[in-house]
């Protein structure tokens, strides 16, 4: 969460306010140059829209933007410290009420996990060919560092499973985006990480360099299964 005065792209403090820029459309996100108010258009467009919309204040009953709901129900939205503290001793029984109820959610959702980790193990009963959701754009330069950017990247994909993501993240790159760019892969069950790194491996038809510490014994696995794979 960002602090009292931050400028929303680079952290930096922006004082005195008069230093500070607001987003002319929420006025609510601040920046401490033009610099960084440009930098940040696509990546804001989103935040936008939601700091944009106008909510009642709980506490003093104003319509207002840039309103922050209570932090343990997220039901009730304060357009400041002080209007929270008044309103709280009427809100104190509904939020608890909330809280409760999330918190009997959570135990449940998981008892559930667990049940189904002790049945699954290792993970090799619910294995996809080809994943069970929609892949998406790790990088996404538009909404992140800005079209612009031409520096190299390194991207860590933890649990990676299937390559969809990682092939679909290449191909939304602009074509103006020459640097080096780098994924690295990891997977708690070696067979699915032999097949994305050689499924992988064929679509770029050799020109994809992966290296594979094999020191450990999930990275042996991985190798070996490989080799059985292309053998």
């Amino acid at each position: 969460m960002l602090k009292k005065d931050q400028c929303w792209r680079c952290d930096t403090i922006c004082s005195p306010p008069p230093s500070q820029i607001a987003c002319s459309r929420c006025e609510v996100a601040l920046y401490c140059s033009d610099v960084c108010k440009d930098n940040d258009e696509f990546r804001h467009q989103v935040d936008c829209q939601t700091a944009a919309l106008k909510r009642i204040c709980a506490g003093c009953g104003k319509e207002k933007t840039g309103v922050k709901p209570c932090g343990s129900c997220r039901q009730e939205w304060y357009c400041g410290k002080e209007c929270q503290t008044n309103s709280w001793p009427a809100h104190k029984a509904s939020c608890q009420a909330i809280s409760t109820k999330t918190e009997q959610l959570s135990r449940k959702l998981k008892s559930a996990y667990d049940a189904t980790k002790s049945v699954s193990g290792s993970g090799l009963a619910t294995v996809y060919y080809w994943g069970n959701t929609p892949a998406v754009d790790l990088i996404n330069l538009p909404l992140n560092e800005g079209v612009q950017y031409n520096k190299p990247l390194s991207i860590l994909a933890c649990g990676v499973g299937d390559p969809r993501n990682v092939i679909l993240s290449l191909s939304q790159l602009p074509d103006s985006y020459k640097e080096e760019l780098t994924f690295v892969l990891n997977d708690i069950c070696p067979c699915v990480m032999a097949r994305t790194v050689l499924l992988l491996y064929m679509l770029l038809k050799g020109k994809l360099y992966v290296r594979i510490n094999g020191n450990n014994y999930k990275n042996r696995s991985v190798m070996r299964t490989c080799k059985l794979m292309l053998s």
